[in-house]
């Protein structure tokens, strides 16, 4: 299933993949999307993957204090093992905001199809998946 700056990109039949491209038109702040049924976890799982980056300087005009706080979060990074970063994703209008959300609805179906016949599958994941029930 395409839509309008959404692509599907890839199907493993237990994992759909799919492309966002944002209203920005630059490739690197695309926002690539897996759907994904785990048997093991009996979960179905959403990841988003993004690239982010580390601009704790903003708003500075020295070289300097722009390169020292770069090697601050490298060092917070390094010892705490995590930062705060947050990116945005612009969406250009509401029909692409409504094809994202129709992007995944289709992509669950999807999913749903193609574990019906899947024997290894759970007994109760696959349940939960086709009743939308506990």
């Amino acid at each position: 299933m395409s839509n309008y700056r959404i692509m599907e990109t890839n199907n493993f039949g237990d994992a759909i993949f799919y492309r966002a491209a944002c209203h920005c038109t630059d490739e690197k702040c695309d926002l690539h999307l897996e759907l994904e049924i785990d048997n093991e976890l009996h979960m179905i799982l959403m990841n988003i993957y993004k690239d982010l980056w580390f601009e704790e300087y903003w708003g500075t005009n020295n070289w300097f204090e722009e390169k020292w706080k770069r090697i601050k979060g490298a060092l917070r990074l390094l010892f705490v093992g995590r930062l705060k970063i947050s990116d945005t994703f612009i969406f250009g209008d509401v029909t692409q905001i409504r094809n994202f959300l129709d992007v995944l609805h289709g992509g669950m179906e999807q999913l749903e199809k193609n574990i019906k016949n899947d024997d290894k599958l759970l007994p109760q994941l696959k349940k939960e998946l086709l009743t939308g029930r506990r």
